[in-house]
């Protein structure tokens, strides 16, 4: 009868081993055998770290492997993410650069797979669409401005500053050697319909001056009202003394028609014309100056 049968295991003995088993199995078990109470023997146990010693190796690869992945994948969603971000940002400062330097706020923005650089990218958008409203509303308003500030708000015809403007363009056209006439018109009388009917019927007055002399010109004609009744026309459709002289005509019979301020209340007023042509060398000053000579002599010939 076979009691105790022993089998022998040989054992590493590599360093990771002896390590090991020194760390788990801090020394070897004894027991004694006893027959009657007596000690007829003694069992000494030592643990084996064989099956750890795989297991850990196994564990550790495992272990690396799945460390392994994990950087591999981290790495690629990193450059992903790195990608799309310098990608977005790339845009984002172009389109800026770009409406910085044309002052065109047109511009959208388009949206990124990030959904912070979405969102920046749709504040930005709608921080342009502002700026692009507020741009519109300027241009309008300086457009506005500017048309006040070249026209009669009473006449709506063109004031001093822009007459002079057109006149300044016309005289420097070197190489247009084809002449125009000045003509300089002065309101007759007008001192009395304000003295008679009021400031209100001569602004009447002067608005209706306005319009005639303007329905009397044709699209490369100026008419400007320089200031109190004095008006002004720089004729460029007319280039012969007896077409000037026509218009001219037409003009003083036109003006000479009955002004209806109310309904019973007509007026009737006449302007002093002054004229003279263009010269080679001629400034603004020196042919209004001409022009403006002629209407008073004219003027001191009708009272005479």
């Amino acid at each position: 009868l076979v009691l105790v049968q022993w089998n022998a295991q040989r054992e590493q003995t590599g360093w990771f081993s002896r390590l090991l088993r020194e760390w788990i199995y801090h020394k070897p078990l004894n027991v004694e055998i006893l027959h009657a109470d007596v000690a007829v023997g003694t069992l000494m146990l030592e643990g084996t770290v064989t099956g750890a010693v795989s297991f850990l190796q196994y564990s550790f690869m495992i272990l690396s492997i799945g460390m392994l992945c994990v950087l591999i994948i981290s790495l690629m969603l990193s450059e992903f993410l790195h990608r799309g971000m310098i990608a977005t940002l790339r845009t984002i400062t172009s389109s800026i650069h770009y409406v910085i330097h044309s002052g065109d706020f047109s511009l959208r923005i388009p949206g990124g797979p990030i959904r912070e650089f979405q969102l920046f990218s749709d504040d930005l958008n709608s921080l342009l669409m502002e700026m692009q409203s507020l741009k519109a509303s300027l241009m309008r308003d300086n457009r506005s401005l500017a048309a006040k500030a070249l026209s009669d708000p009473l006449t709506g015809l063109a004031n001093r500053s822009a007459f002079s403007a057109r006149l300044t363009q016309r005289l420097d056209q070197p190489d247009d050697h084809e002449r125009f006439a000045l003509l300089f018109l002065d309101g007759d009388r007008f001192k009395s319909i304000n003295d008679n009917w009021g400031h209100a019927a001569g602004d009447e007055v002067l608005k209706a001056i306005g319009s005639r002399l303007l329905s009397l010109a044709t699209e490369q004609d100026v008419v400007a009202r320089l200031g109190g009744d004095e008006f002004a026309m720089l004729v460029n459709s007319r280039t012969s003394e007896a077409q000037l002289q026509q218009l001219m005509q037409r003009i003083n019979d036109t003006i000479g028609e009955r002004i209806l301020i109310t309904d019973d209340m007509p007026v009737t007023t006449s302007v002093t014309i002054g004229y003279a042509w263009s010269r080679p060398g001629d400034t603004v000053e020196s042919i209004l100056e001409r022009a403006d000579m002629n209407m008073y002599k004219n003027k001191r010939i009708n009272r005479a």
